[in-house]
């Protein structure tokens, strides 16, 4: 599900992640968040989310407690990680 703030009526990573587990009536800690945001990696990881962290530019600041195995420098290989095939379009980065 791709949703935003505006359509959760949530402002802020921490409620936007807890209005989306709730829309999707999921446990957070079946949820994989995926972004190149540190704020809301640390968020989801607060939530007990699953993540990966695309590190496009090598930042050497990981967010708080993020294992090495959830950060990428792109989204390649991610869904081998998952366990899928390859995308049926272009994966930019």
């Amino acid at each position: 599900a791709i949703l935003t703030g505006r359509e959760l009526e949530a402002g802020g990573p921490a409620a936007v992640l807890t209005a989306a587990a709730r829309w999707m009536a999921a446990d957070p800690r079946r949820l994989l968040y995926v972004s190149a945001s540190r704020v809301g990696i640390a968020h989801a990881g607060m939530l007990g989310m699953r993540r990966a962290w695309v590190n496009r530019a090598g930042d050497g600041r990981r967010p708080p407690q993020l294992p090495a195995d959830e950060e990428w420098p792109s989204l390649h290989g991610l869904g081998a990680f998952l366990g899928v095939g390859s995308p049926p379009f272009p994966v930019a980065g």
